[in-house]
């Protein structure tokens, strides 16, 4: 009896977990759009305490800490900088790469293509269509001598 009475329990716990569950995840799912200002009401919590423990440190603290940020903006700046110049000669290398080789292996292309399309319209005009009209005349010829021949066969 103790037994049913757990086992009723424990199945009991386990659906309340899945709605449970099921409830968080049509939360999250439903609430997708307002993760943003909960991120920028924590960036703004930060900034304000950040503030007040500048406050209370005091003017040579809050000095010194200005002096490292600055080192390390105009360090970013340096690495900024060098990143945007590796670009651009990239950029200088991927056009002078589509100007000078592949731009002319597409006309090379081009060029062939249009030969290749004059000689399949030659070979077209004058060897399979005599080719085929030949083979039609001759099997018209060949169909109806059978069935002349069929005619006196029987």
């Amino acid at each position: 009896m103790e037994e049913a009475k757990t086992t009723n329990a424990s199945e009991k716990m386990a659906n309340s977990s899945e709605k449970v569950s099921a409830e968080v995840k049509t939360e999250e799912n439903s609430s997708g759009g307002s993760k943003i200002p909960l991120i920028i009401a924590a960036v703004l919590i930060v900034l304000a305490g950040l503030t007040a423990l500048f406050i209370w440190l005091g003017p040579e603290t809050t000095g010194m800490i200005r002096d490292i940020m600055l080192i390390v903006f105009a360090l970013e700046s340096v690495v900024t900088v060098a990143a945007v110049t590796v670009l651009c000669i990239n950029t200088a290398k991927l056009v002078n790469f589509v100007k000078y080789e592949v731009e002319p292996i597409l006309n090379t292309t081009g060029k062939t293509v249009k030969k290749f399309s004059g000689t399949v319209s030659f070979l077209c005009e004058n060897a399979v269509e005599p080719t085929v009209e030949t083979v039609s005349t001759i099997s018209g010829v060949m169909n109806a001598a059978n069935s002349v021949l069929s005619i006196f066969k029987k």
